[in-house]
């Protein structure tokens, strides 16, 4: 991550390895699922919708909350996240850094 003139901005590249796959609904509606935990330092002051892509196969929406946890939230239509995809979140929001 970065964090210059009062913006921060992340990626996070994690392998999803969950044990269970995740597939959506036709409308893209998935079990919200944690992803992982951003470190103190590297969390928004609110909740944040950012985007996010799975072997380059699918992508969806996933929420960044004031404690760091990222959830995954939407998945393309019908897609499926099986173990061992890797996952890409970026994130971007204004904060008190310089």
């Amino acid at each position: 991550g970065r964090k210059v003139n009062g913006i921060t901005t992340v990626t996070v590249n994690m392998s999803y390895n969950n044990g269970t796959p995740l597939t959506s609904t036709a409308s893209g509606n998935i079990t919200d699922t944690l992803l992982c935990t951003l470190p103190v330092g590297w969390r928004p002051e609110q909740t944040m919708q950012e985007v996010f892509t799975d072997n380059d196969l699918a992508n969806g929406l996933c929420n960044i909350n004031t404690s760091g946890a990222i959830f995954l939230d939407t998945l393309s239509a019908t897609a499926t996240i099986s173990s061992g995809y890797l996952i890409t979140v970026t994130g971007l929001w204004i904060s008190q850094n310089t």
